[in-house]
């Protein structure tokens, strides 16, 4: 079985009680440098899967591997469902194609903190993420035509920084 476990924010004190769980449940966990060093306090005696750019395809396919013989964890930053939607994409295929099955368990969503922060609620929102790999050009494109014809708070997520969220 493989969890993607979305870490929300970033903040280790900001996962949910049943992504911490599961996360000391597991002997192998996997994902970003960067989501694994904001949490290295729990994966104390874990074996690691450190995603780069360069080594992602065989990540995770150690990954799968892994998830074949029994339990493991992939952190992601965020809410899965929100900013990584082509990293779960390729993940999904594989979990189909290796015969894994897979949970996601969102996390504290960073939109949700965007609108408390806004005072506004989703209902009256449209979010246009630019958190993608390579050209931004259909995305911008949706935001101009969103921006023609609807009459709500446009939010928009901004490409990712290098070293994660600020």
């Amino acid at each position: 079985m493989l969890y993607i476990i979305g870490v929300g924010p970033g903040d280790p004190g900001l996962i949910t009680v049943k992504g911490l769980n599961v996360l000391r449940s597991v002997n192998v966990v996997a994902g970003w440098g960067s989501v694994l060093d904001r949490f290295s306090e729990y994966l104390v005696g874990k074996r690691i899967i450190r995603f780069s750019y360069r080594n992602e395809a065989e990540g995770l396919k150690e990954l799968m591997t892994s998830a074949v013989n029994g339990d493991a964890a992939l952190l992601i930053h965020g809410d899965p469902s929100v900013s990584e939607s082509q990293l779960i994409s390729k993940i999904t295929q594989l979990c189909r194609e290796y015969g894994v099955n897979y949970e996601v368990i969102p996390g504290v969503s960073s939109v949700n903190a965007v609108l408390g922060l806004l005072g506004i609620d989703l209902d009256s929102s449209v979010f246009i993420s630019l958190h993608v790999r390579g050209s931004l050009d259909d995305r911008l494109e949706e935001l101009k035509t969103v921006l023609k014809v609807l009459r709500r708070y446009i939010v928009v997520l901004p490409p990712p920084y290098p070293h994660g969220p600020r």
